[in-house]
């Protein structure tokens, strides 16, 4: 979901409801607060999430590279069809042309139009509603399992006219002061996009699909409309919610702690395990979120300026560590200490997986010409 961002969603309250129909859903089921992207920007954190990839392959010879390992491929190893479906365009980062060569059907705003004619045109395609509404009808005519991947745009400048849910009344000293351009233009967006995937998620519970759909939600990156305090939100800055419905046949015996330190990595991962039988997968760090911790080492969170694990935050452009001000945020109190060795060396060397295991399965790619 474009810019679903923790700087923005701290501002939400009774009086300012910044996730319209979600809210209902972020009572009722799983959300991680303390929730890192992988990157800052949408195209980098789609590569890393979809693809293990810590470069933009579409902006390389590799465009046309049927890649090996991808977590979508997991899925369509047991059977699923993979699509994705996108409310912008597929030319965008010649993401159509590349997903077409992993195997993955594309419903982009050009091909949403053809059943949505009378759709709100943007920007960037169309309003993230129609978006929804296929993904609803994809499911409910799905022949066999499906596995859908979705991207968000409405919540994007230059930002489209949407309906109006916030109003200048509503609107605190503290937030302006945050977000100080075109404030209610901006969070009129942001509850849009987040109503609606909680308008999709009411209809799926409200329907024969409830007990047969795992629906997992994360933004791309921060609001980046809205200020920084480098004093107190090294990693709160770039953190994301990652929500999480689950059937309740599929909720056995399930761990869930909502403060526990996650990342992009870890998404896959959770959903092999609730959705797959007796898989083997490769994993970059990432673990089952609802399952207990088993290794210390690997309850940590990644971005590609700061990571954090469960002894502080540890900013990649510099060689101290920050407390937290609590264990129920990520946001820190400035006060710095002394790294060892493992902390020292860890951002470095995980970088250092991240290419190892891509370049691994590039060349992997290169030889083998029946790769499915």
């Amino acid at each position: 979901m474009e810019s679903f961002a923790n700087n923005a969603l701290e501002f939400h309250s009774l009086e300012l409801n910044l996730l319209g129909e979600l809210e209902k859903h972020f009572k009722e089921d799983f959300v991680f607060e303390r929730f890192l992207s992988a990157a800052n920007g949408t195209a980098p954190s789609l590569f890393y999430l979809y693809f293990n990839s810590p470069i933009i392959l579409t902006k390389s010879k590799y465009i046309k590279t049927p890649l090996g390992q991808n977590p979508t491929q997991i899925f369509a190893k047991q059977g699923y069809d993979v699509i994705f479906i996108t409310s912008g365009k597929g030319s965008w980062f010649r993401m159509g042309s590349f997903l077409k060569e992993q195997n993955i059907k594309v419903i982009d705003a050009i091909s949403l139009l053809k059943d949505y004619p009378n759709a709100q045109k943007t920007a960037y395609g169309i309003l993230d509603e129609y978006m929804y509404y296929k993904a609803y009808e994809l499911f409910k005519t799905a022949q066999k399992p499906l596995l859908i991947i979705a991207l968000s745009t409405s919540n994007h400048p230059p930002y489209p006219k949407v309906y109006e849910s916030i109003f200048k009344a509503n609107l605190s000293g503290k937030i302006n002061e945050k977000l100080p351009k075109n404030t209610y233009e901006n969070l009129n967006n942001y509850v849009y996009a987040n109503s609606e995937f909680g308008k999709f998620v009411s209809k799926i519970k409200a329907s024969d699909l409830k007990d047969k759909i795992i629906i997992a939600a994360t933004g791309d990156h921060r609001v980046r409309d809205m200020k920084i305090d480098p004093l107190r939100e090294k990693a709160f800055a770039y953190s994301v919610p990652f929500y999480l419905y689950v059937p309740q046949n599929y909720q056995k015996n399930l761990y869930y702690d909502k403060y526990r330190l996650a990342s992009h990595k870890d998404i896959f991962p959770t959903l092999y395990e609730l959705s797959l039988s007796e898989t083997t997968y490769y994993s970059l760090g990432g673990r089952n979120l609802l399952a207990a911790p088993s290794d210390e080492k690997l309850e940590f969170a990644f971005n590609e300026v700061v990571w954090a694990d469960n002894f502080g935050v540890y900013p990649l452009e510099n060689t101290k560590g920050y407390f937290y001000e609590n264990n129920t945020t990520l946001k820190d109190t400035n006060e710095a200490f002394e790294l060892d060795e493992y902390h020292k060396n860890f951002p470095k060397s995980y970088q250092k997986l991240m290419f190892y295991q891509l370049n691994l399965r590039l060349q992997n790619a290169k030889t083998d010409k029946n790769l499915p």
